[in-house]
């Protein structure tokens, strides 16, 4: 499964985690409520973010996240979470303009 998360541009942090058996039914629910008009996605659309954290393997409950490594300040290896950017929330709307355009 894949471990998903809405980030907050603004708030510069990350909402609760959720699970999803693949990035296209996460980017199809994050568009539902992007569109939304009562939704902050939707009012403030260049603030949000949806991202792949990583996988959850349910069988073994194990996480495997993507991560990068980068040197530190004193030349140590530091481990860093390396998110994948699915889409944002203005991506959403303007593909709901373009599909009220085509019908």
């Amino acid at each position: 499964m894949k471990v998903i998360a809405v980030y907050d541009l603004k708030a510069d942090c990350y909402e609760t985690p959720f699970f999803k058996a693949n990035v296209q039914i996460a980017m199809r629910e994050f568009a539902l409520v992007c569109r939304d008009s009562q939704m902050l996605m939707n009012q403030f659309p260049d603030d949000y973010e949806l991202h792949e954290l990583g996988d959850f393997d349910k069988e073994l409950g194990v996480f495997q996240l993507h991560l990068r490594t980068t040197t530190g300040d004193e030349g140590e290896t530091v481990i860093l979470p390396k998110p994948k950017i699915l889409c944002t929330a203005r991506q959403c709307l303007v593909l709901e303009e373009k599909s009220d355009d085509v019908q």
